[in-house]
């Protein structure tokens, strides 16, 4: 029998007891703010947040890396 693993990016919004339940594994997405790349969670949402508030730009996000989901 094939093993199957299932994955999702974090922008999912899949909560963590279904993830657990499920065996899914959660692959963060990253942030793009001031040509610096953080994965989600790091910075915090506040400081995203008063990053527009002192910017008025909205920080892109990019797609997980290859590497990442392995």
């Amino acid at each position: 029998m094939k093993k199957i693993i299932l994955k999702t990016e974090r922008s999912a919004d899949l909560p963590d007891f279904l993830a657990k339940k499920h065996t899914i594994q959660v692959v963060p997405m990253h942030v793009i703010a001031d040509g610096q790349d953080y994965l989600d969670g790091h910075p915090p949402v506040k400081e995203i947040v008063d990053y527009y508030n002192r910017t008025k730009k909205i920080p892109s996000t990019t797609a997980t890396n290859t590497h990442e989901c392995q």
